[in-house]
């Protein structure tokens, strides 16, 4: 049997980063977006490569792997719950 470890740092991380993430890309495409918006360096170098709609996937994508692996199986010790035991 496996349980699952939810790291809630790298979780909470994720999620904020996928819902600014989508807040600034629907903001770009309603045309109310005004001013700059702070990204990470490596990330504004493919807003500037290719443009808005491809860093936000990018974006999105970088958010979900950090949601995805915050959420880890841990595998159960099978030896500490048996009660088969050799004499």
């Amino acid at each position: 049997m496996k349980k699952l470890h939810i790291s809630w740092q790298s979780l909470l991380i994720g999620i904020v980063w996928f819902a600014a993430t989508t807040f600034y890309f629907i903001a770009y495409q309603s045309g109310t977006l005004s001013g700059s918006i702070t990204v990470p360096r490596i990330i504004s170098w493919v807003y500037d490569l290719f443009g808005f709609t491809v860093g936000s996937i990018v974006q999105w994508i970088l958010s979900l792997i950090f949601i995805i692996g915050s959420i880890r199986p841990v595998k159960i010790d099978k030896n500490s719950d048996s009660d088969d035991e050799e004499e």
